[in-house]
């Protein structure tokens, strides 16, 4: 989605058609996983995390409660995010774990666009994202470009896995860092130091300051 920080207003809304919670329920019990669902309710966003079972998880539960994360609300059931809408899962579970998953909800929903990712923090982990099919990168910049009128300012995006390729392809630079995927760094105008030190602020910061522009 897209939002107006300033009036906290949502943009744009591409949320996952109702098929997808009814696999949800057979998925998580037949693979025994643990889904982090995020939601968006009475013009709130929201976020479950379930039963914390692996060190993935773990680690974002964390991060979240570190971050103050406002989304996170400890009160929040499985069977009450069913009712809201759904704008994004994520699956924290090792491969082996994740691929049938992965195939079984690519055969059987069709409005999703799913994608297994690495994990910096916890190597072992893996993390597998379901989405709207309409929901991407490279078409919420043309949304948020034609909404604000500014489709023809000049476009730097930066990212570091495959989903982020589309979104390199219809921006005028692309940046990758270091320790992005090789599909990625083969597909950017610029490679910058990894996103462990700071270098995308760096990148920023030179580049693209008040006093450079």
């Amino acid at each position: 989605f897209l939002t107006d920080f300033k009036s906290n207003r949502k943009l744009l809304v591409n949320t996952i058609d109702s098929e997808i919670k009814e696999s949800l329920v057979y998925i998580a019990e037949k693979y025994s996983v643990s889904p982090i669902i995020y939601c968006y309710y009475n013009d709130k966003d929201l976020m479950y995390i379930g039963d914390i079972n692996n060190e993935g998880i773990e680690w974002y539960h964390k991060n979240r409660i570190k971050d103050k994360d406002p989304r996170l609300k400890k009160d929040l059931k499985f069977e009450d995010v069913l009712n809201m809408s759904i704008i994004g899962i994520t699956i924290i579970d090792v491969q082996e774990k994740l691929e049938p998953i992965k195939k079984e909800l690519d055969a059987k929903c069709k409005n999703i666009y799913t994608n297994i990712t690495e994990s910096l923090q916890t190597p072992r982990y893996k993390w597998f994202t379901i989405n709207s099919a309409n929901a991407n990168k490279s078409d919420a910049i043309l949304s948020l470009k034609k909404y604000l009128n500014i489709q023809n300012y000049f476009t730097v995006v930066i990212g570091d896995q495959p989903i982020d390729i589309p979104m390199f392809n219809i921006s005028d630079l692309s940046v990758a860092v270091e320790n992005a995927h090789p599909s990625v760094k083969s597909c950017a105008d610029v490679i910058t130091g990894d996103n462990d030190s700071d270098s995308v602020v760096d990148f920023i910061e030179t580049h693209y300051n008040n006093e450079n522009r």
